[in-house]
């Protein structure tokens, strides 16, 4: 009995010890299998983290914050499903993800019942490839037959550049597609920079991020439909070939449609991955090949293999689209983040470094870099170098010449210092494009918006330039700037003309203006580079003055096609040149520096610099000029700018603004000048000579008040800023209307107040006794009796309105009398009338005569005729009028800007500065 106890005792011990060893071993395997899942689960989410939108399942929390980057990597896998592992290692479902991009196509097979299943799997595949891809990537072409057509619906809401035209369903669209697909494969494989460019390995994203190239993606729904022999072998081509161009094809085949007898489906699917779609209980129980009929009570849920050796033994469940609210919500976002990534290649890639910016010597070629090329490399504009010494760009509206022109100016002046490089910057446009530019110190001349005046002004001073520099090349016996610099030791700066919308400057009807715009740009581009002088045309349509400026063309030997018309593409680039049907996206253009030689064309993509990044840039432009200016003791002035929208404001008048920093007044041995606005000229401002000689008068007429009176205005201050109040007196006749709350009104009475002058205001009812006071001190002054000095000045604000004078003979005869002879005698008359022909009938024509200097507002075009021997007075606009000295004749008229009244605190401003000089 004892015994028995010993056994069952020594059972029962060696039993615990079995099961501490069990449980011991099982805590193990338990910690073990737990930090192993841990660990998966970490790598789980490390990989969900790091490829983002290609593996997350549709009901993750990541798409409530759908925000594509471009950034980020074409995807080389796409998510197609889950793989469930659950049985084999213990895990829960894993993401099924199948190669596609760098690697081949994809190809969704599928039974009779099953098609459909097959076409919603399309769908997914076809979703998460557009989400997961960086906005502006991603081309689709898509194919269906009309019965599928809307499997394509929600795809139909992306942004036309990434989903096309239409969905193709007729033979003869699906050939067309094709066969402009394959095109586009030859001249990729066929052309090396384009070979380069879209070339791609599954390890390596970030170069093609970085290039202009996208990924091209023919979408098959319900293969074969609409398919023949001729579309099947181009089909096949594009299977061989395609991923070598970065163009691949997504499929879902229908077995309700059969190939042509000659091919078998082996012939396509060799080219890439097949995903077949079956049931379990087919896959399980049946044997059953493609295209056979399968019955609804033989189907179960639907499973997925794929013809891959490690995993095709795990179970996969295709995943199922999303809510299509949700993916329109997707899109939306897409579409935005498409219209900021159109031009991304970012500015500061290429962006001049601050150890590299101002050091440049400046005498050679000029370069800078201005993106990246189709082999992956910067970019760069280079002018002096070969043929290429002066550039033609031309981009349509939206192809990103605007942002081209930035990114080049940005990099000019941060390469180059101002005393290395000019700028002469001129925009047709109705856009301001330059204003930011207008700042820079590199800047002699900006127009925003300029008139055409304006531009034959900048290119005559550069053609006269020119002829400087060839004399001062010549005085020291040498042939270029290099030479001149070494021998004289005195630098000679690059200078550059930018013209935007240039062909603004050569009219239709190809007046005055424009042949002489013609011959001043053919000099420059013929003989500019010579001496350092480069010119950089652009235009969104450059053929509309082709036949006219052909020989400017034939010169310029860089040229640069963004996205544009075939004409317009082959006016820059040569005839029958394609090349910019391969450009796709703003800011994507082609490159040649070789006069057009199509061997030489170059895929590029130029930076993107965003308005407010270009601000900081000048900034840090303006903190050298600054620290230069320190150094070298030299300021740089504000440039010469137009812009046609303004005003012209005569408080930004430099002359005027000089004399009043000054104590003294003009000495009396040397006559004031007198300025009437802003010239739409490459100089400072209008200002004429009151001589002390006969008819020495100024006239102003037009029907625009308060023009007439900002001019009659200018000239009064432009007086008394010069003489002092003993050496001139002034005698208003103002006859504006008394109209409540005009600001004319009473405008010369307030005035008066203001000024240390003698100021002397007439009305309608007294003029006639001050011009009898004038008369009276002419006479003095001619008999010897008045030997006096002091000039007096006669502004008549309103000669048409002075009807006395229609109907007093005397009051005529002293008016002539004192036009006539008061010039000589230090007696000057600045008067306005509405109209020629009211001017004819106060003081007739032997009145006009006496008045020489005149300035034309809008006038009637009979008039205009009358006066100029042409109606351009008539076209003038408000705020813009005509100066010519009768003198002189009509061969000298000048358009300008009159200056406006200025606003009643500046004038006081003014006012109170020259009353200052007097107690100076």
């Amino acid at each position: 009995m004892q015994q028995l106890r010993d056994i069952e005792s020594a059972f029962q011990e060696e039993r615990e010890k079995i099961d501490a060893e069990y449980q011991r071993r099982s805590n193990a395997a338990n910690a073990d299998f737990e930090q192993t899942h841990q660990q998966i689960q970490a790598q789980l989410a490390e990989t969900a983290a790091a490829l983002g939108w290609m593996v997350s399942s549709w009901d993750d929390l990541i798409w409530e914050n759908y925000t594509p980057s471009v950034e980020t990597s074409l995807p080389s896998c796409i998510r197609i499903g889950q793989l469930d592992v659950k049985d084999a290692l213990g895990m829960p479902s894993l993401p099924a993800l199948a190669q596609f991009i760098g690697y081949g196509h994809i190809f969704i097979n599928s039974y009779k019942e099953t098609a459909a299943q097959a076409r919603q799997l399309l769908r997914v595949i076809l979703l998460r490839l557009v989400v997961s891809c960086p906005p502006g990537s991603l081309r689709l072409t898509l194919v269906g037959p009309i019965d599928s057509r809307t499997d394509f619906a929600p795809f139909l809401r992306l942004p036309y550049t990434i989903q096309g035209d239409k969905v193709c369903s007729h033979p003869d669209e699906i050939e067309s597609q094709l066969t402009e697909l394959s095109n586009h494969i030859e001249n990729v494989i066929q052309t090396p920079n384009l070979r380069n460019l879209y070339a791609f390995s599954g390890d390596d994203h970030q170069q093609l991020n970085n290039l202009p190239a996208s990924c091209h993606v023919l979408v098959l729904s319900d293969f074969a439909a609409g398919f023949n022999e001729q579309t099947i072998e181009q089909l096949l081509n594009i299977a061989r070939n395609g991923p070598r161009a970065n163009v691949y094809i997504l499929t879902a085949m229908n077995p309700h449609y059969q190939l042509p007898r000659k091919y078998r489906l082996t012939d396509l699917t060799n080219f890439g991955t097949v995903l077949s779609l079956r049931t379990s209980k087919l896959s399980n129980e049946i044997d059953q090949s493609p295209g056979e009929i399968v019955h609804s009570s033989q189907l179960t849920n639907c499973q997925l293999t794929w013809n891959d050796q490690e995993f095709g033994k795990y179970s996969i469940i295709p995943d199922v689209p999303p809510p299509d609210e949700q993916v329109y919500r997707w899109f939306e976002t897409l579409g935005q983040m498409i219209q900021e990534a159109r031009t991304h290649y970012p500015f500061h890639s290429i962006a001049i470094s601050e150890s590299q910016q101002w050091i440049h010597p400046g005498q050679g070629n000029l370069s800078v870099p201005i993106g990246v090329s189709s082999t992956g490399e910067i970019q760069h504009l280079e002018l002096g170098k070969g043929v290429a010494h002066h550039a033609l760009i031309g981009g349509t509206i939206g192809s990103g010449k605007s942002n081209m022109l930035r990114v080049l100016i940005m990099q000019l002046a941060l390469r180059y210092s101002p005393e290395e490089l000019e700028l002469y910057l001129i925009d047709f446009k109705d856009v301001a494009e330059f204003q930011n530019d207008v700042t820079l110190p590199h800047a002699k001349a900006v127009a925003l918006e300029s008139e055409r005046e304006f531009g034959l002004s900048v290119v005559t001073h550069l053609a006269t330039e020119l002829e400087k520099r060839d004399l001062m090349f010549k005085n020291a016996a040498v042939s270029n700037r290099i030479d001149y610099s070494r021998k004289t030791g005195h630098n000679m700066p690059l200078v550059v003309l930018i013209m935007d919308d240039f062909q603004a400057l050569f009219s239709s009807d190809q007046d005055d203006i424009a042949w002489k715009a013609r011959e001043k740009l053919e000099d420059l581009v013929k003989h500019g580079h010579s001496f350092g002088i480069h010119v950089i045309l652009c235009s969104q349509s450059p053929a509309l003055v082709e036949g006219f400026c052909n020989r400017i063309y034939n010169r310029m030997g860089l040229r640069i096609a963004l996205k544009c018309p075939t004409q317009d593409a082959q006016v820059i680039l040569g005839e029958g040149s394609s090349a910019v049907q391969q450009l796709e996206q703003p800011g994507e253009a082609i490159f040649n520096d070789e006069l057009g030689n199509k061997k030489k064309n170059v895929l590029i993509r130029v930076a993107f610099l965003a308005i407010q990044e270009q601000k900081r840039y000048l900034e840090q432009i303006h903190s050298l000029a600054m620290r230069q200016s320190a150094w070298t003791g030299r300021s740089y002035p504000i440039p010469i700018t137009f812009e046609k929208r303004t005003l012209a404001h005569f408080e930004d008048n430099q002359e005027l603004q000089t004399l009043l920093t000054q104590p003294h007044w003009l000495s009396h041995d040397r006559l004031p000048q007198v300025w009437l606005g802003q010239p739409i000229a490459i100089k400072r401002s209008l200002a004429i000579t009151l001589e002390h000689y006969p008819r020495s008068n100024l006239l102003v007429v037009g029907g625009n008040e308060r023009d007439a009176y900002g001019l009659l205005l200018a000239a009064l201050i432009s007086l008394v800023a010069q003489r002092s109040p003993d050496d001139a007196a002034f005698f208003i006749a103002d006859f504006a209307r008394q109209q409540a709350g005009s600001s004319l009104a009473d405008l010369f009475t307030r005035l008066k107040s203001g000024l240390p002058h003698s100021v002397e205001i007439a009305n309608i009812r007294t003029v006639g006794t001050m011009l009898a006071q004038l008369h009276r001190f002419a006479a003095q002054r001619l008999s010897g009796e008045d030997n006096t000095s002091q000039e007096l000045y006669f502004l008549i604000a309103g000669l048409h309105r002075w009807h006395e004078l229609r109907r007093q003979d005397d009051l005529v005869s002293q008016l002539l009398y004192l036009a006539e002879e008061g010039p000589d005698l230090g007696i000057h008359i600045i008067a306005w009338a509405d109209g020629l022909a009211t001017i004819e009938r106060t003081i007739k024509q032997a009145g006009l005569d006496t008045l020489e200097l005149r300035t034309i507002l809008r006038i009637p075009e009979t008039e205009s005729k009358a006066l100029l021997g042409s109606s351009n007075a008539s076209r003038l606009e408000d705020h813009r009028a005509l100066f010519y000295n009768q003198d002189q004749g009509l061969g000298q008229i000048e358009k300008f800007k009159p200056y406006a009244i200025p606003e009643h605190s500046t004038l006081t401003t003014l006012l109170e500065r020259i009353r200052t000089k007097v107690t100076l």
